[in-house]
C-alpha cells in the first residue's frame, strides 16, 4: 500500500475545507486479498483507542465469510496499514474506527444527502474535525461539491427538518422525520454533479461546524457487498468521550 501520508498533513494545515480525495496504490496482493474476500455474515465494527489496544479485529473479519486464515491475516494487516499510514498523516496516536460491512441492499436507492454534525463536544476548536474515508470493495460513497447554490438548498430544507424534528421527543420519531426528508433532498439535489469515489480512493471529510464547511455526502446504491471504512483521529481524551456518547 502506498500513499504519502504528509498529502494529508498538509490539507489538514491548509484552509481548505469540503473534502479532498487522492489515490492510494496497492499492492497485487492487497488487491487480491480484497478482491477474494468473502462476505457471508456483514456486521459492524468499533475501535475507540490506539493500535495498542485494539481487539477482536481478527475475530471479525474471520466471522464475515468463509475465508481462510491467510486471507484473514492478510486483511487486518491491510487495515492495520492503512489505520497507521492515515494516523502519520494526521499525526495523531487515538482515533475511532468504524467497520462496514454490508449486503446488497434497497436502502440506499434514494440518496441520503447529509452533512456529519459535530463529533466533538468541546471547545469552539473541536466544533470541526476530518474524516478519513475509503470503500475497500463495492461502490463508493458519493459527494457533491459544496458551493453557495448548494448550501444554500441544503440549509433550507434541513431548517424544514429541523422545525417538524422539535416536535418530537423520541429518537426514533426524529429519525422518521430524518427519513421523510431524505426524497425530498435526493429530488433537490438530482441534477447536481456528484462524484462517486473508487475503491482505491481516500477521502478526508470535514464535518461539524460552521456548517457550510462540512461535505455534502451519501451512502450509494449498495447492488453489490461493501467494505467501507471510516477513521476519525483525535485526542485520548475526545476520543473516550466520543464512545461514552455512543454507547448511549
Amino acid at each position: 500500500m502506498k500513499f504519502k501520508s504528509k498529502i494529508i498533513t498538509e490539507y489538514l494545515d491548509s484552509n481548505k475545507y469540503d473534502f479532498l480525495i487522492f489515490d492510494i496504490d496497492y499492492t497485487i496482493n492487497e488487491l487480491e486479498t480484497i478482491n477474494d474476500f468473502d462476505i457471508k455474515n456483514p456486521n459492524n465494527y468499533e475501535h475507540f483507542g490506539s493500535l495498542d489496544n485494539i481487539k477482536d479485529l481478527k475475530k471479525y473479519l474471520t466471522d464475515i465469510g468463509s475465508n481462510n486464515k491467510t486471507c484473514v491475516n492478510n486483511m487486518e494487516k491491510l487495515i492495520i496499514r492503512l489505520i497507521q499510514k492515515v494516523l502519520l498523516g494526521y499525526k495523531m496516536k487515538y482515533f475511532w474506527l468504524a467497520i462496514r460491512i454490508s449486503p446488497p441492499n434497497k436502502q440506499f436507492d434514494i440518496p441520503r444527502w447529509h452533512k456529519d454534525g459535530t463529533f466533538f463536544t468541546g471547545d469552539k476548536n473541536e466544533q470541526s474535525s476530518v474524516k478519513f474515508i475509503t470503500t475497500l470493495k463495492g461502490p463508493g460513497t458519493l459527494l457533491i461539491k459544496s458551493t453557495k447554490k448548494i448550501n444554500k438548498i441544503y440549509n433550507e430544507i434541513l431548517e424544514e427538518q429541523f422545525t417538524e424534528m422539535r416536535k418530537y421527543k423520541t429518537i426514533q420519531e426524529k429519525i422518521k422525520i430524518s427519513d421523510n426528508f431524505r426524497p425530498i433532498l435526493a429530488k433537490k439535489f438530482s441534477k447536481e454533479k456528484y462524484i462517486q469515489a473508487k475503491n482505491n480512493d481516500g477521502i478526508l471529510f470535514y464535518t461539524g461546524i460552521p456548517h457550510d464547511n462540512a461535505a455534502l455526502h451519501s451512502e450509494p446504491k449498495m447492488d453489490t457487498s461493501r467494505i467501507f471504512i471510516s477513521i476519525l483521529p483525535n485526542s485520548l481524551e475526545n476520543i473516550k468521550d466520543l464512545q461514552k456518547r455512543w454507547n448511549k
